[in-house]
């Protein structure tokens, strides 16, 4: 991870020099090492990375790009223990698939993350019925990946804590 990380630092350095601080590929760029940060449990590296993404994707208008970061930073916001802010941030990213009528993994991405806040939350009935609207999704394109067993073990949680 560490080789990936030195990897990113240097692609910052080649952008800061060559492209705008508000060029979407730095967003992309703030997105990714954020999800290395999260793999790496640095959660608080990986919001603050993400708050960057979000500010220029905000600036740029990209609601695909904007939804996409609320999911990562709802993830981060979790995993720090900031319930609120990550329910916010799974809120608005649901939000704005639903407004692209976005069905795909991104979407379901972000009902996870919106489901796991509920779960959380001990809304366990709610949370339940998130996850299984994001299972009936990806059965539909037919992706039996670990993301869709990770689902598959969330409404069987969601269940079990019912009972």
């Amino acid at each position: 991870m560490q080789d990936s990380l030195r990897a990113y630092e240097q692609a910052r350095e080649i952008y800061s020099r060559v492209l705008s601080p508000e060029d979407m590929l730095v967003a992309s760029l703030c997105n990714n090492i954020s999800l290395l940060y999260q793999e790496m449990g640095e959660f608080a590296k990986a919001k603050e990375e993400l708050l960057t993404a979000l500010q220029i994707v905000e600036q740029k208008g990209s609601l695909f790009e904007i939804a996409a970061t609320y999911t990562n930073l709802s993830a981060s916001c979790l995993s720090l223990g900031e319930l609120d802010r990550a329910f916010t941030y799974a809120r608005k990213s649901v939000e704005y698939f639903e407004q692209l009528q976005e069905q795909g993994t991104h979407y379901c991405e972000a009902l996870t993350a919106l489901g796991s806040c509920m779960m959380e939350q001990k809304q366990y009935q709610e949370a339940m019925q998130v996850f299984e609207k994001a299972l009936e999704l990806m059965e539909r394109r037919q992706e039996r990946t670990v993301f869709y067993q990770r689902l598959q073990e969330r409404i069987a949680a969601c269940r079990e804590a019912m009972h």
